[in-house]
């Protein structure tokens, strides 16, 4: 084949050429997006998802097929969960921006407000320290099988942690004022289309491996 290829164009050969058209049609994939109406308004974060849909045209061409890892899986149900979070706080915003807007001490009063992580955050950092120093100390089979374990442990509590802060993220550590709340409403709004537009990505280009 590559013999013949060179027939037609000195230094053409069948790879030469699958690069060319994988190439070219990313180039009217983007050409098609950049024509639509509406381009200029999109965000940079809603251009990389287009961008991203063209490659995979190119990806499915080229057949860069891929089998669906658990971890991928895994990945994409995570994300899922910290959408979810994320719509649940926002309606949380919501509803303190009514307390806040009825003036009323008994509705001000329901307004949850930021709970302490100095407990947990203490018991993550001590549990690290100690993991790093049985693994610096450990000498015997028994000693790195305990170090293991106790690095388990601190992973797990760090872990927590995250997931603590995560949770109350939109909340104040004292009653917000109604600015403070209607920021952080718009604020939510754009997180969670980034977060869908990351899912989407994610979910769409699961199967193929893209250039």
């Amino acid at each position: 084949l590559n013999s013949h290829l060179k027939t037609i164009m000195d230094g053409l050969s069948a790879k030469v050429f699958r690069t060319y058209n994988a190439s070219k049609t990313l180039q009217d994939e983007l050409m098609k997006t950049e024509e639509a109406k509406g381009w200029k308004r999109l965000t940079a974060a809603e251009k990389v998802v287009e961008y991203n849909n063209a490659n995979r045209e190119v990806a499915i061409l080229c057949n860069h097929q891929k089998t669906v890892s658990k971890a991928q899986e895994a990945t994409l149900d995570t994300l899922g969960e910290k959408l979810a979070t994320l719509k649940k706080q926002r309606k949380e915003l919501k509803k303190i921006l009514e307390h806040l807007n009825s003036g009323k001490k008994k509705d001000i009063s329901l307004i949850p407000l930021k709970k302490s992580i100095t407990e947990v955050q203490d018991k993550a950092t001590k549990a690290l320290e100690k993991a790093k120093s049985m693994k610096e100390k450990a000498k015997t089979k028994e000693e790195k099988i305990a170090a293991t374990e106790q690095d388990e442990k601190a992973k797990l509590l760090k872990k927590e942690l995250g997931e603590l802060k995560f949770t109350q993220n939109h909340l104040w550590e004292k009653v917000p004022s109604k600015d403070q709340v209607v920021k952080k409403l718009e604020s939510w709004k754009e997180k969670i289309k980034k977060m869908e537009l990351n899912i989407k990505h994610k979910d769409d280009n699961k199967e193929v491996a893209l250039g």
